[in-house]
């Protein structure tokens, strides 16, 4: 501002008072163009929020100034759209004009006018947002301004609402407002030395609304040797430093100017830190003042350990930093407001807290673009049930960049990547968390979610979404071309399948991608689009990096996607020793994708535009028939530099053109279109990628997949219970490949097969070899039964044994759950092809079977084109079987070498041992209901070589015999394989109608 002596428009008139005693009174004119309202107090600045009046009137000559054809402008305010400054003039007590940054109002006149004095009505409430000190300038180029009324002391503003002023006459000679900082006594600031200008010299007083301006005055180095008090500190010169004793600001504060300065004495007072001005201002003391921070233009530091609480606003292309150690307590933030955009850096160790609903870009008629850049600190946003948006009107734009601290939202409180305007949030280290839903993509609105470090998580049971409101379209994107090492979580404590899940197109006509590149997706619920909303698309895009199993029994992606695609990336799934399930079908691109040299693409240096605050957002279209490729755009310096893919694409020749639009990103020049023609080079097929399995536990594959790319067992079971396009499949030395699938590709086992998921058949097209110490798992389930269904076989077009005698081939037998089984011989087709299965010797194999009842000997062998697993029986029956326990100091059949009083013979026909007490296999009765029951469990081959008669009467002397059969008859149920393979439960039921007291018995002897 510039305070100029009076205009020589100006002149005192002598004028007849009406007044009943007919004194005469002078008024001064003034004939200006513009006239400017700027309050400097209020009634109550600490408890006020804001400024207002019902109307202001320009006086001529006792009458009212015609506003007719007459306009108003509140530059810099903060106004509802109802209250704005127009309602000063528009002659109607009921409305009024309300600024939340009590600014100046302007009031432009289509010609010079000449007025004496004002008048002004006040508002409808709020008796502390009433003026009691202000300026009156006027002006005929809104850049030069003349002092017309210096109100330096309280006026008596009516407490009365909706009521006049009176009539307010223009003085002849207004005090000045400005005091020059001129240093004449020396470097201190007191209320005793006259080190001050306002055109004579004179000391500070604490008590005025002045403003203190330090310009070419010397020394620059201030200390503040008493506590002070001021309302507004200008600094016009570069390289001031106020210190020393506590500065207390006052009323309607500024901190403004051109110079750059700094304040390392604690500032301090209620009504807040008022930022305008082009110039850098650091606060480095430990601050204490509370109430608004507000900062409308410029840069406003705080470095120390500032302590304060209230709303914080970062608007009018101002920048607000904390580098320190700052606390704040609670408080409003906006970011990018209807007034400018707005930056907000943290760093240091701060510790930040803002509640209510924190919005990044805002503005409901003229909409504002803001930025929150944090490298360190602590932030927290919201409070319970609310959100921290990033974009919250129509228009507005608002990004947040993460590269170090920790940002957080308390439980029950969210995060809004866009929530009716683009917005754009980047993460590349420090750590996320968001307690409620993180939702990106508003209502017909687009949001962005990068990730290339730190951590990231939504808590438990709320999900992370993309595409969240009708008409919206979200992108996740882990990673990017560039890669990245970013870890995005989350959480799930409940049951439901959708808690804690990633959900993409979540309303009706929205759009939901998630482009994994690199980094890990760790998933406590699925990846999955609720199928109740219409219109939508929801994609998953795999170029790279891992999805890691969070939860047991986790359905990692759900069939109710639109589509799941591969690209040259491939993917890593790592169930950390889980069970998971991918349910959702994988789409093989076969097709070109754009891979640039370099991971991005250069924007030409002058088509950068210029003033972004954070990146726009990208959109790429082709003259050719490619499509999907996706990207971020890359900002240096406020300019677009380049692109970074996220998601290749498919479809693209060498030719095309690209069409590249930025949109947003809170410019001051916008990015031109981005026109770039593909070459060879810098395109290259998606068919390469697969899928490579890590980590103990097992992945379930339920639908089909058809890329071509390589798929990789490293560690843990994959289950494939679907078919597999002609991909190369390696099982590693450990790992294990299972399913009922059929596959187009080679596959090679350096691990195990185990075909089914009980029992199955594994099959391909192609070749199968089984590697020098790999093992075939082969489950048989029924002894009786057939390959596929009464145990696991493998069918393939060529099988081939790479197994040595050093390093064999193992054919494991898994007997669980093994029904009908008898010690008889019996061939098992384990694996079939069109030719001869290759590479069987004497010597390269060898057959586990721990835990199966037979006494026989297993053998492999070529057959034909099959190969065989057979089964020969042993010897059977007593002999043998208590040759099985050597050393034994009585093995006869009535022996008792281990005095448990069961005999040996006995002990072979209840499955006992015959060297351990094993009482617990003697049968048990049940006498009641009109019934005697009598079970055991006895050795299968038992019933072979003994005969084996159950005993009962009365006495024990009168016994009457039931016979044990072979197989149930009569009034003995006899139950195979149970419970057990090679064992029968046996029940024998006599009638006993009186419940009389019976004696039982099991007799066995040998023929």
């Amino acid at each position: 501002m510039t305070q100029t002596p009076r205009s020589s428009r100006r002149s005192t008139l002598l004028l007849a008072a009406l007044s009943c005693c007919c004194s005469a009174a002078s008024a001064t004119e003034a004939n200006f163009q513009h006239y400017r309202f700027t309050p400097i107090k209020l009634r109550n600045d600490a408890t006020a929020n804001s400024i207002q009046l019902a109307e202001f009137q320009f006086l001529h000559l006792g009458a009212a100034v015609s506003f007719t054809g007459a306009i108003t402008s509140n530059t810099g305010g903060s106004t509802p759209a109802a209250e704005a400054s127009a309602n000063l003039i528009d002659g109607v007590n009921t409305t009024k004009w309300l600024d939340f940054f009590r600014s100046s109002v302007t009031f432009s006149f289509s010609e010079p006018t000449t007025i004496d004095g004002y008048r002004f009505t006040t508002a409808n409430d709020a008796i502390e947002r009433d003026p009691v000190r202000w300026l009156i300038e006027g002006s005929n180029d809104e850049v030069t301004w003349t002092l017309l009324d210096h109100r330096d002391s309280d006026f008596a503003t009516p407490t009365a609402r909706a009521t006049s002023s009176g009539d307010i006459p223009l003085p002849a000679t207004p005090q000045p407002y400005v005091k020059n900082w001129t240093g004449s006594i020396g470097a201190n600031w007191d209320t005793i030395n006259a080190n001050w200008n306002n055109g004579a010299d004179l000391a500070w007083n604490n008590a005025s609304t002045d403003v203190a301006r330090f310009g070419s005055g010397t020394p620059s180095s201030i200390t503040l040797s008493e506590a002070i008090s001021a309302r507004v500190l200008e600094f016009n010169a570069p390289g001031y430093l106020i210190q020393g004793n506590t500065l207390t600001l006052t009323n309607v504060t500024r901190l403004r100017g051109t110079g750059n300065a700094e304040i390392s004495s604690v500032v301090a007072g209620t009504v807040g830190a008022i930022k305008t001005g082009s110039n850098a201002i650091a606060l480095s003391g430990n601050n204490t003042f509370t109430g608004p921070l507000q900062v409308r233009g410029g840069s406003l530091t705080l470095s120390g350990t500032n302590a304060y609480a209230g709303t914080t606003t970062v608007t009018g292309g101002g920048t607000l930093s904390f580098t320190g150690a700052s606390t704040k307590a609670n408080g409003l933030l906006e970011v990018g407001t209807a007034q400018g955009k707005g930056v907000l850096d943290i760093g240091g160790t701060s510790t930040l807290l803002f509640n209510g609903t924190p919005v990044v870009g805002t503005g409901a008629v003229t909409p504002g673009s803001g930025a929150i850049r944090q490298s360190g600190g602590t932030a927290t946003y919201s409070v319970s049930g609310q959100y921290f948006t990033l974009a919250n009107t129509v228009g507005s734009y608002g990004t947040y960049e993460l590269s170090g601290g920790t940002m957080s939202t308390p439980t029950d409180s969210g995060i809004r990547v866009s929530w009716n305007g683009p917005a754009v949030l980047t993460q590349s280290g420090g750590s996320l968390s968001s307690g409620r839903w993180f939702a990106i993509g508003g209502t017909n609105a687009k949001g962005i979610a990068t990730f290339t470090g730190g951590t990231a998580t939504t808590i438990a049971n709320y999900r992370m979404i993309a595409g969240d409101q009708a008409g919206g379209n979200g992108t996740i994107n882990i990673g990017t071309a560039a890669g990245g090492n970013a870890v995005v979580s989350t959480v799930r404590t409940a049951t439901g399948a959708n808690d804690g899940s990633l959900t993409l197109a979540n309303a009706n006509n929205s759009t939901g991608t998630l482009n994994l590149n690199s980094g890990t997706l760790k998933l406590h619920g699925r990846i999955y689009h609720p199928t109740t909303a219409t219109g939508t698309t929801a994609l998953v895009n795999l170029n790279g990096g891992t999805i890691q199993a969070g939860e047991e029994n986790v359905e990692l992606v759900n069939s109710s996607l639109t589509g799941v695609r591969m690209f040259r990336g491939g993917v890593t799934i790592d169930t950390d020793g889980k069970a998971a399930t991918f349910a959702a079908q994988i789409d093989g691109q076969s097709d070109n994708g754009i891979y640039f040299p370099g991971d991005s693409l250069s924007v030409p240096p002058l088509d950068g535009g210029s003033g972004y605050i954070g990146a726009p957002i990208v959109t790429i279209s082709t003259d050719g028939a490619g499509s999907g490729a996706m990207a971020v755009a890359n900002v240096t310096n406020g300019v677009v530099t380049g692109i970074t893919l996220t998601c290749p694409g498919t479809g693209y020749q060498a030719g095309d053109v690209l069409f590249c639009i930025f949109d947003a990103g809170g410019f001051d020049e916008p990015a031109m279109l981005l026109e770039h023609t593909l070459t060879a080079g810098e395109l290259a097929s998606n068919g390469t990628g697969g899928l490579t399995k890590v980590g103990a536990g097992t992945l379930t594959l339920t639908q089909p997949a058809s890329f071509t790319g390589p798929l990789n067992v490293n560690a843990g079971t994959l289950v494939a219970n679907s078919t597999l396009a002609q991909t190369a499949t390696t099982v590693a030395a450990g790992a294990t490949l299972g399913g009922s699938f059929v596959t187009a590709g080679p596959v090679t086992v350096n691990g195990t097969l185990a075909p089914g998921t009980s029992v199955g058949t594994a099959s391909g097209s192609a070749s199968l070899t089984l590697a020098a110490g790999s093992t075939f798992a082969a489950q048989i389930a029924d002894w009786n039964g057939v390959a596929g269904t009464g145990y696991d076989t493998a069918d393939f077009a060529s099988v081939s044994i790479t197994a040595t005698s050093g390093n064999k081939l193992t054919v494991h037998v898994d007997a669980t759950g093994l029904t009908n089984f008898s010690e008889t011989a019996r061939d098992f087709v384990i694996a079939s092809a069109d030719s001869a299965p290759a590479g069987l010797s004497a010597g390269n194999w060898q057959v586990n079977a721990s835990g199966f009842a037979g006494t026989g000997t297993w053998s492999l062998a070529v057959d034909g084109n099959n190969l065989v697993l057979s089964y020969e029986p042993g010897a059977s029956g007593y002999g043998t079987w208590i040759s099985g326990f050597p050393g034994l100091s009585d093995n006869s059949t009535s022996g008792d070498p281990d005095w448990d009083g069961i005999s040996n013979l006995m002990e072979y026909a209840l499955n006992g041992q015959p060297g351990t007490s094993s009482t617990q296999i003697l049968p048990t009765t049940i006498n009641g209901g009109g019934n005697l029951s009598f079970s055991f469990v006895r050795r299968t081959e038992s019933k072979g070589d003994t005969t084996q008669v159950f005993q009962y009467g009365p006495n024990l002397t009168a016994w009457t015999d039931v016979a044990i059969p072979a197989s149930s008859s009569g009034n003995v149920t006899i139950t195979p394989d149970s419970p057990g393979p090679g064992l029968e439960t046996v029940v024998v039921t006599v009638a006993n109608e009186s419940n009389s007291i019976l004696f039982a018995r099991l007799k066995v002897t040998l023929p």
